[in-house]
């Protein structure tokens, strides 16, 4: 996305007119293959276009799926979930969206710059507002709210919708429009190094950035105050946001408590091993279990000395197994 993957094959910047033209060029020949495809909604008023950017969902476009529609010498690169071909002078990046999500996915990439925006309120305020729904942050984990595009808004303070955005100036009049909105919303950066810095490069973000600062007066200082957890669950009950986090911080502090109980310290000592002789035994002891989950619940049911007496079981028949030779 951007136009710069295939860059170095060819591919132009082209007028609105002859965008249109391989747009819908390409699209046709999806379609052909019965293909589901959506282009999000561009801002209005550009004078020139870099790529398509086409959603489809369904199954992932291989490299062969894409020389087998427009040709074997077609330049293409692979990304994640978006597919990059050269179409005669122009990029079509082909972006893959799940079908439960696909209508968010959609919303989110249309506009410009307004998901990537949005995302900023909505990390600001304790949220992840991305491609494919809204999330409660906790921590390194993340929690689905919803895929509904207008109960997302509307929960990030947007009570008005727009019909259809004519200008840039109305976006970000919209963007603006949030009861949520406060002045340090829009420092809310991507986790994601990277995005921070293309974000920030992106010429409609630092137009949004200017007009954001000459009003910056005329929002709150501080965010709204609010539990961020608790106003999630009581506008997605469906979503059983605390039973979700519950039920996961159990097994956060069931894995602690075996890990703790018994683990590759309690090993070393009882058995006397230094790291090299204990590195080699743990590989084979861990190795003795189906998974995981299968360790840690043995650990956790059984009392110290009988996961003592086990161990040293089991490290006898680990030497036993040394002292054998292959070819015997």
């Amino acid at each position: 996305m951007g136009g710069n993957a295939l860059a170095e094959y060819g591919a132009q910047r082209v007028t609105p007119e002859r965008y249109e033209e391989v747009r819908s060029e390409v699209l046709l020949a999806f379609a052909m293959e019965r293909i589901n495809t959506e282009v999000p909604y561009e801002m209005p008023g550009k004078l020139d276009y870099g790529d398509v950017d086409i959603l489809y969902s369904g199954e992932s476009l291989t490299r062969q799926r894409i020389f087998d529609i427009f040709g074997p010498d077609t330049k293409l690169c692979k990304n994640g979930h978006v597919i990059s071909f050269l179409y005669e002078e122009v990029q079509i990046d082909m972006i893959h969206a799940e079908e439960d999500s696909f209508n968010f996915h959609y919303q989110y990439l249309s506009y410009g710059d307004r998901g990537m925006i949005i995302g900023r309120l909505a990390r600001s305020l304790g949220y992840i507002f991305g491609h494919d729904g809204l999330f409660y942050k906790d921590g390194d984990r993340k929690y689905l709210l919803t895929t509904h595009w207008g109960d997302a808004l509307n929960f990030l303070g947007y009570r008005t919708r727009h019909a259809s955005i004519a200008t840039e100036e109305q976006l970000h009049e919209w963007l603006m429009s949030s009861d949520q909105a406060w002045r340090g919303f829009i420092h809310a950066d991507s986790e994601n190094r990277k995005k921070r810095k293309r974000d920030r490069l992106r010429p409609s973000f630092k137009r949004f950035m200017e007009k954001f600062t000459d009003r910056i007066m005329d929002f709150p200082e501080y965010p709204p105050l609010g539990d961020a957890m608790s106003e999630a669950n009581a506008a997605f009950p469906a979503a059983k946001l605390a039973e979700r986090i519950d039920k996961d911080q159990a097994i956060i502090a069931f894995k602690l408590r075996a890990r703790a109980k018994f683990n590759g310290n309690h090993i070393r000592e009882l058995l006397d091993l230094d790291d090299l002789e204990l590195g080699e035994f743990m590989r084979y002891w861990v190795g003795s279990f189906e998974n995981e989950e299968e360790r840690l619940v043995y650990i956790d049911k059984f009392p110290l000395a009988r996961l003592q007496s086990d161990t040293v079981e089991t490290y006898a028949e680990y030497i036993n197994n040394l002292a054998v030779k292959p070819d015997a």
